[in-house]
């Protein structure tokens, strides 16, 4: 799963071209061989994400290029980013985020009118009453 083998060393293991090999795997498994590969390397990050692991190390152990292959691939199979579902599974926040945040409310005085932490422009949202 760590190696990036190529279809054609796998089709001459086989004793085949990459054509017969191709078609043999998906009537088999009911994939191509690449993306058997990807499911595989998704289960297998599902899996260190869910113990804790953080992205980067998930991607580079189960054989993506970097930790944002592993994202593209796990948004459009899952439909959230690997740190999200690993914060779902272990209620571990981003820690690397976490203290600018802290940073950023202990530097700033609250609001005077609702006592809450103020937070840069570019942060800001809008309240229910579409002021800011």
């Amino acid at each position: 799963m760590e190696e990036d083998l190529g279809l054609e060393e796998l089709a001459r293991e086989c004793g085949a071209n990459r054509f017969q090999l191709s078609r043999a795997f998906r009537a088999a498994y009911g994939l191509p061989p690449h993306a058997y590969l990807v499911q595989l390397r998704l289960a297998a990050a599902r899996g260190r994400l869910a113990r804790g692991e953080t992205p980067a190390n998930v991607a580079a152990a189960v054989g993506f290029a970097d930790q944002s292959h592993l994202g593209r691939w796990f948004r459009r199979a899952y439909g959230l980013t690997p740190a999200a579902y690993r914060a779902m599974c272990t209620n571990v926040p981003d820690v690397e985020r976490a203290p600018v945040e802290d940073e950023r409310r202990q530097r700033r005085p609250p609001c005077p009118s609702c006592s809450r932490p103020r937070f840069p422009s570019s942060s800001a949202k809008t309240s229910p009453s579409g002021r800011s």
